[in-house]
C-alpha cells in the first residue's frame, strides 16, 4: 500500500505542477505528430502532464485515484501500472502522431484508459468475466455521448477505445511473459 500512496501522490504533486507552473504547457509540452517528428521528442513523455482546464485536471485525478484504488485491490503492481500508463500513452502518441500530425494531445486520459483496458484483464482473477468489460464499456459509451452531445470530435473517445484495447492487450502479453505480474 505504501507504494501506491507514494506513486499517486507522486502522480498529483507532477500533474497539479505541472498545470499551475507552466501557464503555457499545452504549447510547450502537449504532443503533435508534427512537432515531434520535427525534433521536440520529449513532448511524447511530457503530454500526460498537461491539462486545458481545471475540469480536465480533476476529472483525470479523479479517474486516477480510482483506478489507483482499484490496481491495489487487484493487486496490481505499480510497477505494471506505471509501465501500462507510459507504454501505451508512448505507443497511441506515436502512431496518431503519423495519422494526425497536428492534433495537438494532453492530459492523462490514454493512460487512464490504457488501465482501465488492464484492469479489465487483471480484474477476472477477482471478478466475474462478464462484469468488468461491461462497466469499463459504459465509460467509452459515455465519452462518446458526451463528446457528441458537447459538438466535440469523435477523435477522442476514439482514442480513448483504442487505449483501453492497447491497455488489456500490453496487460494480456505482461502477464504471459511474465514481465508484468
Amino acid at each position: 500500500m505504501k507504494k501506491t500512496i507514494i506513486f499517486f501522490t507522486g502522480i498529483v504533486v507532477a500533474l497539479v505542477g505541472v498545470y499551475v507552473s507552466l501557464p503555457n504547457a499545452i504549447d510547450l509540452l502537449g504532443f503533435s505528430g508534427s512537432a515531434f517528428f520535427s525534433g521536440e521528442v520529449w513532448r511524447i513523455i511530457t503530454f500526460p502532464f498537461v491539462h486545458v482546464s481545471n475540469a480536465h485536471l480533476v476529472e483525470n485525478l479523479l479517474a486516477l485515484f480510482i483506478l489507483t484504488l482499484l490496481s491495489y485491490e487487484f493487486k496490481m503492481k505499480v510497477r505494471a501500472f506505471v509501465s501500462l500508463f507510459f507504454a501505451s500513452g508512448i505507443l497511441l502518441a506515436f502512431f496518431g502522431g503519423l495519422v494526425y500530425p497536428y492534433l495537438v494531445i494532453v492530459g492523462s486520459s490514454l493512460g487512464v484508459y490504457s488501465i482501465f483496458g488492464a484492469l479489465t484483464i487483471k480484474g477476472q482473477d477477482y471478478i466475474p468475466r462478464y462484469v468488468l468489460p461491461s462497466l469499463f464499456a459504459i465509460f467509452i459509451i459515455m465519452n462518446v455521448f458526451y463528446n457528441y452531445f458537447t459538438g466535440d470530435s469523435f477523435v477522442q473517445p476514439l482514442y480513448h477505445a483504442i487505449a483501453f484495447v492497447v491497455g488489456a492487450g500490453l496487460f494480456s502479453l505482461g502477464k504471459r511473459t511474465k514481465v508484468l505480474e
